[in-house]
């Protein structure tokens, strides 16, 4: 086995996370990076618990982890983005709701439901 020990404000430094053998080192090191990252202000806002609206600003590498994390936890996901090509990624990977934020019609689509329900968290990743 491999350990990785994570270093961060936000966490108990030297904790030993148990990397299988199977998995691959190169993959590893992102997906811990990128998984903390996001994990940890779902944690902090209590998402972790579920039940929660999480929006997601940015469908690029965290905002995809941030998706899936946040649909695991039993959140439901909302995705914005400038681009309208992340639609169909962002919907296989979890999130429920899809805003073009630089499209003035998806915008007025979506305010009614985030004016009147206001996310429970707003990760703002870019």
């Amino acid at each position: 086995m491999f350990y990785f020990s994570v270093h961060d404000m936000q966490c108990i430094p030297n904790i030993p996370l148990q990397i299988p053998k199977h998995y691959p080192l190169e993959a590893a090191g992102p997906i811990m990076c990128a998984g903390i990252t996001v994990y940890s202000p779902l944690v902090h806002w209590k998402a972790n618990k579920g039940g929660k609206r999480v929006g997601v600003v940015g469908i690029g590498g965290l905002g995809q982890m941030a998706i899936r994390l946040a649909k695991a936890m039993g959140n439901e996901v909302t995705a914005i983005s400038t681009s309208p090509n992340k639609a169909e990624i962002a919907k296989s990977i979890g999130a429920s709701h899809f805003v073009i934020s630089k499209d003035p019609e998806s915008l007025k689509a979506a305010t009614n439901s985030l004016v009147k329900n206001m996310f429970s968290l707003f990760m703002k990743l870019l």
